[in-house]
């Protein structure tokens, strides 16, 4: 048997390793379903099955990649023949492919040993928000329950002095913080406090005496502070006694009261006293502990018992069941209850298994390792197929899920409990340059220069000493790495230097995004919240950012709003949702325009309840958005795009009420990951990702954070055998020595992941990484800037708008060959674009007026590329065929009027502001190299004079009394405005623009809501007295011009008829006095449309 353990560092390789071990099996004659290749997300599974499939089908077309495959696989059984072969075996054979998640084939165990687990019939994961619920339901039974006065304690110590906490809101965090660890661990972990002994009253009262009789031979200070002990002592306040006054320096070790030893006698007179407060301070902590396992005990009886009922289990419910049913799930059974034979396991992130994956795993592996080679096979079988291997891949400082689970240690643990396995490294990195690499060297190899680690320098050394040295196989590759300072920021609080510092830092990957054009730039935080604001100051720039991940959809006024009117639905008497809806859009819509009326609120509630209930969540909720529509920014259409994509799903839940739903979308987390040069993520989720640029703006995060609880004293692997409630480091040290054990192994844990963290994120930079930190100049933070600032430089203080650090070349952008610069937004769809038009409704609409939306003959309209334009020589000379056939012809057309959106005026040699539109393009989430073609496309039609004259005060009255002839349409000049030209110039009359104006009024019975593209009134005496309406086409010109324009009039017409209905009526404008124009951007022609 093969037995290899690879420790593969950032970017060495391995899905490249793990990948080609797989071949070899395969070239040997492995059946696929003998193959089990396990990792812990669908993407890497991905990931493996297509780098198989590539790497094969490579050398079943070219003899040099099957020479080449060859040599890697150190096998002559690699040929260009065996390799088309070998293809079309597995091609038809993909179904038996064991590609997999970890949680995806423990579910497939589970579901071969239901009966032999004793689980339900006919489980299923259950969904994560029906999840939530059952929670919810749990919580209520232990409400109903009597909860002992130990946990009575609990509670108030979990409510940390906010007395407004109410009771579920302080179970709920008790599941959350210990739920998992009580899954992890069996009852007696949380009970082995060593008993503490406890001291004789008389003796107490005996050393009470003696300290007093003491104090007139005290200094007076010391007299005050142990006059203070005894009081706290006599009160049982024992907090305070060890960590204030005299006692808390004899309990350090260190007897000294401003800079003067304490008497030998006092100290020793101390003693019994101090034991006795770390006696009762332990048998509290003990009883708070079990009180605690208790509580979380009674939750896990009701929501087990809620699950069963419900026939659901999470994924960490099928692995544990797994792992403790050793005698159903052991590896024998395993295989014959799966129906084939697992021969070759290969297992993909070790570091991030949890100790019950591991027991299951490692029966697993001992079974194929016992497997016996001498079993009889056919003719077609024999080769390889007597053989088993074990592959194994991670990387221990890659361990960034310890909060799932995860253990890294347990990777060491393989070495050992794997017998004659091999263990191998992969240090030399295959992606990123060797600026990079100097810079994660010298920094993880210097991490004890930070001289104020305190508690935390022990854990950090350990994890310094394993560091090995890394070097890149790409020497030659340009790049750059550096340590920047932002500004000082004069602000009071951590919460106002928020604002101005992501303003900072979103300026500096706007220049990174202008210098280096082309180049994927990632973007990593520690938090959601962290990447939605970023991708917000970004957007305001004008960069295009994806924001990846997802967060919940409460940073769209339109979805807050709508959740405000779902609440109301079930709760008609909240003033505070009724006061939000009636002050919005949505008031009018639905009816409610005075918060404060019961009556209207009741009726509203009613008439919405009856609707979801007839209708559904998705229609209801696309028929707010279509009336709200006129009012939403980019940002709020897709927010509101995917909180309707929630509502056909909750249509699907047995649940009606609206506050299931509103409470489904706060605990939502929606993304916005459409391809840009910008990707925002957290560190997490780039995970086995790279990018050209590497920025980390938020590395102010502490190097740990307390967690809800200790638990140590085990082996890798295995549960911990001790847990406690997180207490302080003063109450740590008056603790038994197992349990502070378990409290150094804990706190060594989290400092690992955090160092983790740090180095996932600097490895996903191939040429340049921006690390970007607040300046000090006072202690030296335990922060990720601390050890960054010690690490890589030689300062005494970080001062502000500085390079701290550097290596490598800034211009490094330069140095690289156009061709390769990578084209990421370049991305065609993957299918044209189609228009479907719906038939009518038979009988029309069933509720309601009818909708009309005059824009929609828009929606007819035929594209065709430019190449089949038979006639446009029929043109003027200076009318240009735009061939910006790559954007998708809806997008060109929201964009160009986007654009136009913001001209009030175009006087004449001038132009729109271009980072104004850049920006405009940003909010729409259009890709750079779409912009950069419309752009251009854009400035073309500004330049022709029709379109230009349209857009400037010509188009009201003309600059001399001639007016211009025009090759095709109408004139330049409204016909509206001819009366009232002398008024115009003499300023008497105002004129006014309002572009893309929307509008809703009834018409015959049918309401009719559109948006017109340019609406120029003139104003006098505060009335209107006439109107030009103005509506941009981008339809592509086909056949000869004037025909075409003639058509494009006629099939406009009744659009533009409606909109001059909406003037008339909406501003009092007598429709003699009201024109409407066709501005045909493609042919550079105005059209008067006569009805």
């Amino acid at each position: 048997m093969s037995r290899l353990l690879i420790r593969a560092s950032a970017g060495s390789g391995k899905t490249f390793r793990l990948s080609g071990h797989f071949l070899r099996q395969l070239y040997e004659g492995s059946p696929p379903e003998s193959i089990l290749a396990t990792t812990f997300t669908r993407k890497a599974a991905g990931e493996i099955l297509g780098r198989v499939l590539t790497r094969l089908s490579d050398a079943a077309e070219d003899p040099a990649a099957s020479a080449k495959l060859a040599e890697f696989l150190e096998t002559s059984l690699v040929t260009q023949e065996s390799s088309q072969a070998l293809l079309a075996e597995v091609t038809h054979n993909l179904h038996r492919m064991r590609v997999c998640t970890l949680d995806s084939f423990f579910q497939l165990l589970a579901r071969s040993l239901t009966l032999e687990l004793g689980l339900p019939p006919g489980w299923s994961i259950i969904d994560e928000h029906v999840d939530q619920d059952l929670k919810q339901q749990a919580i209520d039974s232990v409400l109903a329950q009597h909860v002992s006065k130990d946990a009575q304690q609990l509670m108030q110590m979990l409510a940390k002095g906010r007395s407004k906490r109410s009771v579920r809101d302080l179970i709920d965090d008790a599941v959350s913080k210990f739920y998992e660890l009580y899954q992890l661990t069996d009852r007696e972990a949380w009970l082995r406090f060593p008993k503490p002994q406890r001291q004789r009253d008389d003796l107490l009262r005996d050393h009470v005496i003696l300290i007093r009789s003491m104090l007139p031979d005290l200094d007076k200070r010391v007299q005050t502070s142990v006059t203070g002990d005894l009081d706290r002592f006599q009160n049982r306040q024992w907090d305070s006694f060890i960590t204030s006054g005299v006692a808390t320096k004899i309990v350090a070790g260190h007897p000294v009261f401003y800079s003067k030893p304490l008497p030998d006698g006092l100290v020793e007179a101390y003693e019994p006293l101090i034991k006795e407060a770390k006696a009762h301070l332990t048998e509290q902590l003990a009883r708070q502990t079990y009180a605690t396992w208790e509580l979380i005990s009674r939750f896990d009886r009701e929501y087990s018992r809620l699950r069963a009922e419900h026939g659901g289990m999470r994924f960490s419910d099928v692995t544990r069941i797994l792992a403790r049913s050793s005698s159903a799930a052991d590896g024998t059974r395993l295989q014959f209850r799966l129906d084939s034979t697992i021969r070759h396991l290969l297992l993909d992130e070790f570091q991030d298994t949890s100790p019950d994956q591991w027991h299951i795993l490692k029966d697993l592996a001992l079974s194929i390792a016992g497997k016996s080679r001498s079993r009889t096979r056919s003719d077609k079988e024999d080769r390889g197929k007597d053989s088993t291997t074990f592959f194994c891949v991670g990387d221990g400082k890659q361990a960034i899920y310890g909060w799932r689970g995860g253990e890294a240690e347990i990777l060491n643990a393989v070495e050992k409990s794997i017998p004659e396995i091999k263990a191998g490294s992969l240090n030399t990195s295959q992606r990123s340059s060797l600026p990079v690499i100097e810079t994660v060297n010298q920094l993880f190899q210097h991490i004890s220069q930070h001289k104020d680690l305190g508690d935390y320098e022990e854990a950090c050394h350990a994890w310094q000493k394993l560091f090995p040295t890394h070097s890149t196989a790409k020497t030659t590759l340009p790049g750059y790495a550096e340590l920047r300072t932002g500004p000082f920021l004069d602000t009071k609080g951590v919460e106002d230097k928020k604002g101005p510092w992501y303003r900072w830092v979103a300026s500096q990957i706007r220049d990174l995004y202008e210098q280096a054009p082309g180049h994927e730039i990632g973007v990593l935080t520690r938090r959601n919240a962290t990447v939605a604001r970023l991708v917000h100051e970004l957007t305001l720039l004008g960069v295009p950012a994806s924001e990846e991940g997802g967060t919940a959809p409460l940073d769209s006024p339109a979805v807050l709003a709508i959740m405000s009117l779902l609440h109301l639905c079930s709760h008609p008497g909240c003033q505070i949702s009724r006061f939000h809806v009636s002050g919005s859009p949505l008031g009018q819509i639905v009816g409610l325009t005075a918060w404060d009326d019961d009556k209207m609120a009741l009726e509203v509630a009613q008439a919405l309840r009856n609707q979801l209930i007839d209708d559904g969540y998705g229609r209801t909720l696309q028929n707010l958005l279509d009336h709200i529509r006129p009012h939403c920014n980019a940002r709020d259409l897709l927010r509101m795009r995917q909180v309707i994509a929630a509502g056909w799903q909750f249509d699907e839940s047995p649940s009606l009420n609206a506050a299931d739903f509103v409470r489904l979308l706060e605990t939502s987390r929606f993304s916005r990951s459409e391809p840009a040069p910008v990707r925002v993520m957290t560190v997490h989720q780039s995970k086995g990702l790279e990018f050209d640029i590497v920025v980390l703006p938020e590395l102010d995060a502490r190097l740990f954070l307390a967690p809800a609880a200790a638990a140590g004293g085990n082996e890798a692997g295995e549960a911990p055998e001790y847990v406690s409630i997180w207490r302080n480091k003063s109450m740590r040290d008056l603790l038994p020595e197992p349990i502070q054990k378990a409290f150094e192994q804990t706190t060594a844990s989290h400092l690992s992941e955090t160092l983790c963290l740090l180095y996932v994120a600097m490895t996903r930079a191939v040429h340049a990484l921006h690390m970007l930190i607040e300046p000090f100049s006072k202690k030296l933070p335990k922060t990720y800037a601390g050890v960054l600032f010690a690490g890589l430089t030689d300062a005494a203080s970080a001062d502000g708008n500085a390079v701290l650090y550097s290596t490598g070349n800034p211009d490094w952008m330069s140095l690289l060959p156009t061709k390769s610069l990578r084209k990421v937004h370049q991305i065609k769809p993957a299918f044209p674009s189609r228009t479907i038009e719906l038939a009518p409704m038979s009988g029309g609409r069933r509720r309601g007026l009818a909708r009309q939306t005059p824009s929609r003959h828009d929606e007819t309209r035929l594209f065709l590329p430019a190449a089949e334009i038979e006639t446009s020589q029929e043109l003027p000379q200076h009318t240009t065929i735009s061939h910006a056939g790559a954007v998708d012809p809806r997008t060109r057309g929201t964009v160009i009027h986007a654009w136009f959106e913001c001209i009030e005026w175009l006087p004449d040699g001038t132009m729109p502001d271009e980072q104004l539109l850049r920006k405009r393009a940003a909010e729409l989430s259009i890709p750079e190299p779409a912009v950069e073609s419309l752009l251009v496309e854009f400035r073309s039609m500004l330049n022709r004079p029709v379109t230009r004259g349209v857009m400037s005060r010509q188009a009201v009255v003309p600059e001399n009394r001639a007016q211009k002839a025009v090759p095709f349409g109408g004139g330049v000049t409204s016909r509206a405005f001819a009366r009232w030209a002398d008024e115009i110039r003499s300023g008497q009359i105002r004129i006014h623009v309002l572009p893309e104006r929307s509008f809703v009024l009834p018409k015959n019975g049918t309401i009719i809501q559109g948006t017109m593209d340019r609406l120029v009134l003139a104003r006098k005496n505060q009335k209107n007295v006439a109107a030009d309406i103005v509506d941009f086409k981008t339809d592509r010109v086909v056949g000869p011009v004037r025909e075409w324009i003639s058509a494009r009039t006629e099939h406009y017409a009744p659009q533009l008829d409606i909109y001059i209905h909406a003037v008339e009526h909406c501003f009092r404008v007598p429709r003699e006095h009201i024109t409407a124009r066709l501005l045909l951007l493609e042919a550079d022609a105005v059209a008067d449309v006569t009805v």
